[in-house]
């Protein structure tokens, strides 16, 4: 069994930000098992959130005061995803899109450190959002431009007719 426990940071002044996965060096002395040390898992988890939610990389710090994990033999990390307490910070978790992509990047990141390949979701909205601009932009073209043009409050430069057809 390995994984992380998922938290949220907070300060007295409200101001710091960013995501750090602290595992403990206890663990990392307790812990021989057939994966890599503790530290990996976190370096994993670090990075594949600070790149899903785009949170401050505050690095792997470690922590002897975290009771339940200094007595743990197995490989875990408590992950601060952020800080509830700083605007910034706490508007990337609020919304179930960012909560989502939290949850996405740990299994990942469990998986690539149990070297197991993880599927990530597609990434769909973006998708649509390209296409519904795409379209957007093919409609105005194609069917507002001219009819904006024929009530007259829109004047595009004519193009040359093309020439003859060399020979």
């Amino acid at each position: 069994v390995l994984g992380p426990t998922i938290h949220h940071n907070a300060t007295p002044t409200h101001k710091a930000r960013g995501t750090e996965p602290p595992p403990t060096r206890e663990m990392s002395r307790r812990y021989s098992g057939p994966l890599p040390p503790p530290e990996t898992l976190a370096r994993e988890v670090q990075g594949r959130v600070v790149r899903a939610i785009r949170t401050a990389n505050r690095g792997v710090r470690y922590r002897q005061d975290l009771y339940l994990l200094n007595r743990l033999a197995i490989p875990a990390v408590l992950v601060e995803v952020c800080f509830i307490d700083h605007p910034d910070d706490e508007a990337k978790v609020l919304s179930e899109s960012g909560r989502l992509r939290v949850a996405y990047a740990l299994v990942g990141a469990i998986g690539a450190y149990a070297g197991v390949s993880v599927p990530q979701p597609f990434p769909w909205a973006s998708v649509a959002l390209v296409v519904a601009a795409a379209g957007g932009l093919w409609y105005g073209w194609r069917v507002i431009l001219p009819k904006l043009e024929r009530m007259g409050a829109v004047q595009t430069p004519q193009r040359p007719s093309p020439g003859p057809a060399s020979a």
